[in-house]
């Protein structure tokens, strides 16, 4: 009887911490942390941070104009139904996202923006598949038309101020001269669809960087450099 109680209680403990494991396994899988996240964009890597579990992610950029980010939006996905399946709210630099949604159809709508700012009302489809695995977008109050949005950080992903950036057509003519705010953000608008390089002239990397403007597009490029070398 002494021997079927011990066993009885070996085997109890056992599953216990079984039981346990697995709790604690899942809860790392599930678990919501801050993550590095990489898309490839004109050969190069564009780097973000993002919330969420799993792979499939969607980044969004808030802005009121080309220099202004609004914190403080939040934002809702919803699934197929109209259900709400996550919300997330933008930071300081205006940025936000969600990770670990599943393959499928989706919506993006802003629930409300800080005083001051004016909510956007349209709905943004999503579609996640093996094949597209992330939606990025960039939203801007004050231009509807053609506009890039630089946004510059160190190596470590900290924001860049004070980076000079000339902007060039493809004829090489040199079109406007930007320095990034404190969010390590600068901008222009109204480029006509074409080729267009940009250069830094106070960071000590002077590699050019080509981009491709559409037609009714805002365009988010991200900028990495060492620091500022004057």
């Amino acid at each position: 009887m002494k021997n079927t109680v011990i066993k009885l209680f070996i085997f109890i403990t056992i599953i216990a911490l079984l039981f346990a494991i697995y709790v604690q396994f899942n809860k790392m899988i599930y678990e919501e942390k801050t993550i590095d996240a990489y898309i490839n964009y004109n050969n190069e890597q564009k780097k973000c941070k993002v919330v969420g579990t799993t792979t499939n992610y969607i980044f969004l950029t808030r802005l009121k104009n080309m220099d202004t980010s609004i914190e403080g939006a939040v934002w809702n996905v919803l699934d197929f139904d109209g259900n709400i399946v996550s919300t997330f709210e933008t930071n300081e630099a205006g940025q936000g996202g969600v990770v670990g949604l599943d393959y499928g159809e989706y919506f993006l709508e802003e629930k409300s923006v800080p005083n001051g700012y004016t909510k956007n009302n349209q709905r943004y489809k999503v579609i996640f598949s093996p094949n597209d695995t992330h939606y990025e977008l960039n939203i801007v109050d004050e231009t509807t038309d053609n506009a890039v949005i630089f946004v510059v950080t160190d190596k470590s992903g900290n924001p860049l101020p004070g980076v000079k950036l000339n902007v060039y057509n493809s004829d090489n003519e040199l079109l406007h001269k930007l320095v990034t705010n404190k969010d390590g953000y600068a901008g222009v608008m109204n480029l006509s669809p074409g080729m267009y390089h940009a250069v830094p002239t106070n960071t000590g990397d002077y590699v050019y960087r080509y981009f491709e403007q559409e037609k009714n597009k805002v365009l988010r490029y991200d900028l990495e450099f060492e620091g500022i070398k004057e």
